[in-house]
């Protein structure tokens, strides 16, 4: 049996508002260039010297036969976490299984809790101080304030090339900036006298979730996906070995975890499409899948118009961040 996740999930974590003079991204273009990222990121992964090279050579093949009967497409997945494809399926059911935050919650608040930079020996040792500061936060809420605290945290972490850290943070779903605001004092109490370390107010972030699209923020890949120099692929490779065999997606208190159906292969319906039965093989040195008469299953225009409304949603998140107040 095939898992299905959610078609129109998996649409709303890469829409934009791109010109209405380009026709709307099809499916087979967002899967390619998917593909292509994963691809070429894997590879150089894959070069390393790594502990985790041979996980890294099953994601190269993931996606890279698409079986088409009808309108349905299959194919086998490798189920990583730095693999962009299987992430995006991953997140939908994410929140397909906890978007009652949304409902039930009156005020939903989004809370991003930071720590200083540190450097790559030690990182692991800092997401258990993290994990351990979290935990010790609510216990001493509940203890103090009498308040019961429900929600989820992602763990995230991004790479400074220039200073060579690591930014470790947490993005938590809490009901209630009040709630939101005494997790931040006794985070920050934490680190600034017990941990001995450094934390700022303003770089702990609290904001109300309104939409769907402010929820994919907590759910969103641990790590970016997207490296340029040997250096990122580096700390990336040491990102994933040191957060493997962790969740990194964790609710707490009364909320009950969502269990993931990670089957190997993934099926999904496009309504556009036609009917007909297929195989669609990734070429790389095309940069597209074809079948076995030479036909691309998306244009170089379609893929390079979704590449554009990438970039023009980026740019419109960028400027919604930096709007003054």
């Amino acid at each position: 049996m095939c898992e299905v996740s959610a078609p129109h999930l998996l649409d709303t974590l890469e829409t934009s508002g791109y010109s209405s003079l380009h026709k709307p991204s099809t499916p087979y273009a967002r899967w390619t260039f998917r593909k292509i990222v994963t691809f070429e990121n894997s590879s150089k992964l894959y070069a390393l010297n790594s502990p985790l090279k041979e996980s890294y050579g099953k994601t190269l093949e993931c996606g890279s036969i698409l079986m088409q009967d009808g309108d349905t497409f299959h194919f086998w997945k490798c189920r990583k976490k730095w693999c962009t494809t299987c992430q995006n399926i991953r997140t939908a059911d994410l929140i397909n299984g906890y978007k009652h935050l949304l409902e039930d919650f009156k005020d939903p608040q989004m809370l991003v809790l930071t720590m200083r930079n540190c450097k790559g020996r030690e990182l692991e040792s800092q997401y258990k101080k993290m994990v351990h500061a979290f935990k010790l936060a609510n216990r001493n809420i509940k203890k103090t304030h009498g308040i019961q605290i429900d929600g989820i945290r992602t763990w995230e972490c991004t790479y400074n090339t220039q200073e060579d850290t690591y930014h470790p943070h947490f993005n938590v779903i809490v009901e209630g900036r009040e709630v939101a605001e005494l997790i931040r004092s006794y985070w920050m109490d934490f680190w600034n006298k017990r941990a001995h370390g450094s934390s700022r107010i303003f770089c702990q972030s609290i904001r109300p979730i309104a939409t769907q699209k402010d929820m994919v923020e907590a759910f969103k890949y641990s790590t970016k996906l997207s490296v340029e120099h040997k250096e990122e692929v580096k700390a990336q490779d040491w990102i994933f070995q040191c957060t493997k065999g962790k969740r990194l997606a964790q609710p707490f208190g009364k909320l009950k975890r969502v269990k993931i159906e990670e089957k190997e292969h993934h099926e999904e319906k496009v309504e556009e499409a036609e009917s007909r039965t297929e195989i669609w093989f990734y070429e790389n040195d095309f940069k597209t899948y074809r079948n076995s008469y030479g036909e691309c299953l998306a244009s170089d225009e379609e893929v390079n118009n979704y590449k554009k409304e990438r970039i023009a949603k980026k740019r419109k998140k960028h400027e919604e961040r930096h709007k003054p107040k």
